[in-house]
């Protein structure tokens, strides 16, 4: 074998290699981009909701369950759902950690049964909408009155 042969054989493993290395590893780029913020029901401290001024802090039960509608709601873009919105009940829910910085939910209405609502931890370029279909609004409603 001369060395020219040598030389394109050495650069086209070396491509494959490149190639499979790109084809092996954007899966996980894009998979991490993807990829949604959770709260960790370990690291809670306690919830408020704030209604009129006045934090109602929440019972063990109720903060779980408020994780849960949190962690399962969704990214949305922010401009189309401005103008189509119901008021809402309360000024805001902030989550108190252990090892992270408070986490401030502010509401921005309720898109039928669900509430719409802005967080720069979770969506910092939009909304985020639970998917309750109503039980997340009860639920709020209830833990207020008590």
């Amino acid at each position: 074998m001369n060395s020219q042969t040598l030389w394109l054989m050495t650069l086209l493993v070396l491509v494959g290699m490149g190639i499979l290395f790109l084809m092996n590893f954007t899966p996980a780029l894009h998979q991490a981009t993807l990829e949604k913020k959770q709260l960790d029901l370990n690291d809670i401290k306690t919830i408020t909701i704030e209604r009129e001024g006045k934090p109602h802090t929440l019972s063990l039960e109720q903060q779980i369950e408020l994780i849960k509608y949190l962690n399962l709601a969704h990214p949305v873009q922010k401009s189309p759902h401005e103008n189509q919105l119901d008021p809402i009940d309360f000024e805001k829910i902030t989550v108190y950690r252990f090892k992270h910085p408070e986490l401030t939910i502010i509401p921005v209405g309720y898109m039928g049964p669900n509430l719409l609502f802005s967080s720069l931890e979770l969506n910092p370029s939009g909304y985020m909408r639970d998917s309750s279909e109503g039980k997340f609004k009860n639920f709020i409603a209830q833990s207020i009155e008590k």
